[in-house]
């Protein structure tokens, strides 16, 4: 089974009257982004955007908690972006940690995130799964894991 990652449409995390976009539209529409990311491993995630827009990446630890010197370290690279058409790109997992306060209004509104799923090759998701939850039946004592 041979999996990859599927990116879905960015939605704004705080400001819902912006609509979604799509990766495609980052490059049609000029935007000046920031992409803030607390991952262990944000290559992939750096090379995959990059092939739809130019952006600056602010990085922190995998699983990082945001103190106020991060969300002024955040502040300043926002601000060092050309003030027109700025969003900031981050993802569901960091998203949640964002919640907790901290950001200027202005940064807030401009917040989108990506959802990033995984998905396999050849339609094989339905397989594995049946895989698994057969293995995980055969081999639990008390698995109510879909009894049907």
């Amino acid at each position: 089974y041979f999996s990859y990652f599927r990116y879905g449409d960015l939605y704004p995390l705080f400001n819902k009257e912006l609509p979604a976009l799509s990766l495609d539209s980052l490059s049609k529409q000029k935007f000046n982004i920031m992409l803030l990311t607390g991952i262990a491993s944000p290559q992939q995630l750096e090379y995959d955007i990059r092939k739809y827009a130019e952006f600056k990446p602010l990085h922190f630890s995998d699983h990082h908690n945001f103190s106020t010197k991060d969300f002024k370290l955040i502040e300043d690279t926002f601000d060092s972006l050309p003030k027109e058409n700025r969003i900031v790109i981050t993802t569901e997992k960091d998203s949640a940690r964002l919640y907790a306060g901290g950001l200027k209004e202005e940064i807030a509104k401009a917040m989108y995130v990506l959802p990033i799923e995984v998905d396999f090759m050849n339609d094989k998701a339905e397989e594995f799964n049946q895989i698994i939850t057969g293995y995980v039946h055969k081999n639990s004592r008390n698995s109510t894991l879909l009894k049907e």
